[in-house]
């Protein structure tokens, strides 16, 4: 069915709501930001609809805008575009703090709640002992390297599809890195064998972003934070033979995510001082 939908049958279905509903529209990526965002929008003054991808929430929004409709907020994950300065500046849409919504809940304490529920105290102090760092920080240093990887990928338009296979693969647990060079080495051969990649070229571009700095929580994605916990947690997790997938990390990281934790974000206070201005109740 979402195959059949196009900015503008979105931005159509809006207005149609529009006739019934007297509040504000709230327009997110996808049926897991839909969850998201219910948890701490208020239902009787804010509803929350999907467009399912990315683009097709810029263009609904732009269609709906130009068309004179103003009960409209829209949000959408950062991904890579405020890295490679493409995230484009237009009234009402909003970024997220971070890469996307759960690399959003994993910087907040939502995780700690979740770590003390899978991990084992006694064995993860034994992991972290001499490492100087928690487990979040060694998370997202190893999810920032496979992000510069993916950030190169979409910079030069190539189609990056690294498996979880991939990404175990390539991943030490034992001294929580990855291999870049390893990587970058069987993408160029296996995954661009279609595309005239040159290897060496494409680590010099990866070390040109390096020198950049740029900000870890923008560059690590959240699927790959997640998947790198899961495996972790077959080191130091209660049921270390029974690996938890990384689906039910996020489903639990949700969970533990409370509207305090929202509440310190930047998006939050970002929508709501908008929201504020045109006297519109969209978070609780």
């Amino acid at each position: 069915m979402k195959q059949y939908l196009t900015p503008h049958s979105i931005a159509n279905t809006i207005r149609l709501k529009a006739s019934r509903f007297k509040g504000v529209f709230l327009l997110v990526e996808g049926p897991d930001d839909v969850r998201f965002f219910n948890m701490f929008t208020d239902s009787n003054h804010c509803k929350v609809e999907a467009a399912f991808g990315k683009q097709n929430v810029y263009e609904a929004h732009d269609i709906l805008l130009q068309s004179d409709f103003k009960r409209l907020i829209s949000i959408v994950d950062a991904d890579y575009d405020t890295i490679l300065d493409r995230f484009p500046q237009k009234p009402a849409l909003f970024s997220t703090d971070t890469h996307d919504i759960e690399t959003l809940i994993m910087k907040s304490p939502a995780l700690d709640k979740v770590l003390a529920e899978y991990a084992h105290p006694d064995r993860m102090q034994k992991f972290l002992a001499g490492r100087k760092k928690t487990i979040q920080e060694l998370v997202l240093k190893a999810g920032t390297v496979i992000g510069y990887v993916r950030c190169v990928s979409q910079k030069r338009h190539l189609r990056l599809k690294l498996s979880n296979n991939n990404l175990r693969q390539f991943t030490d647990l034992d001294t929580f890195t990855i291999d870049l060079d390893g990587l970058v080495s069987h993408i160029t051969r296996y995954i661009f064998h279609d595309e005239n990649i040159d290897q060496k070229d494409f680590i010099r571009e990866i070390k040109t972003l390096i020198d950049r700095k740029p900000d870890p929580w923008l560059m690590s994605r959240g699927h790959d934070m997640s998947l790198l916990l899961a495996m972790s947690l077959q080191i130091f997790g209660y049921n270390r033979h029974r690996e938890i997938s990384a689906d039910h990390l996020e489903s639990s990281l949700r969970l533990a995510y409370s509207h305090s934790f929202f509440a310190e974000t930047q998006l939050y206070k970002d929508v709501k001082k908008y929201a504020a201005t045109h006297h519109w109740q969209v978070f609780t």
